[in-house]
């Protein structure tokens, strides 16, 4: 990702880099997941977003992995909502640094097989428990906590599920019926036109209408 903000010049004459890197540290994540969690809602919520991103909910058990189960369209168009804009704001390439290893920490953390919530802080971070609540299969929770490093997010836009204590979800994935092999899963969300809307049974109105 450095990388290409170097190739590309985004940086706005590096604006936000005269700031103490902390503070850059703290607005990158605040803007980060301010940014995720609305790219990672239309994901969910409109109709060809969901076809690419529901590879990532295939999964019926949790571990670490699934953290990069992600169909690499999905992935080219997250990063470039998140990233372009914290690129142009200019911030220093440490800041962004510790933030991506802050990220992919988080991001595996979450997606793993602990029953972790945190304690009270899962009112404000999101935890492993508040991650496994988005990827179950349980119709009455989906899209629910899309946020990946803040829950204060979901919280402030209603999105939030908390369960007290460490609930944790009894089924992962989909109800949809799609290929188990890598191959499949690559080329199924592609195989239409993606501006058709898919069918009843490609995408549950509970996946993609519900709020």
């Amino acid at each position: 990702m450095l990388l290409i903000r170097e190739a590309t010049h985004l940086n706005f004459g590096h604006l936000a880099a005269h700031q103490p890197y902390w503070l850059q540290f703290v607005q990158i994540v605040i803007m980060a997941d301010f940014l995720a969690y609305w790219f990672h809602r239309c994901l969910h919520q409109v109709p060809f977003l969901w076809r690419l991103h529901r590879v990532h909910h295939t999964s019926e058990q949790m571990d670490w992995l699934v953290n990069v189960h992600l169909h690499p369209v999905d992935k080219i168009l997250g990063d470039c909502f998140q990233f372009i804009p914290i690129f142009l704001m200019g911030f220093s390439t440490v800041p962004l640094f510790i933030y991506t290893i802050f990220l992919a920490f988080q991001g595996f953390l979450n997606h793993s097989n602990v029953n972790v919530n945190f304690g009270p802080l899962r009112f404000v971070f999101a935890s492993p428990v508040f991650h496994h609540w988005h990827h179950c299969n349980h119709p009455e929770y989906y899209n629910k906590n899309f946020a990946p490093h803040l829950a204060i997010f979901d919280l402030l836009f209603g999105t939030a599920h908390i369960p007290d204590g460490n609930a944790m979800p009894e089924r992962y994935g989909v109800p949809d019926d799609l290929p188990k092999d890598f191959l499949g899963q690559m080329i199924c969300p592609v195989k239409s036109p993606l501006w058709v809307e898919p069918s009843t049974s490609e995408a549950p109105k509970d996946r993609v209408e519900r709020v």
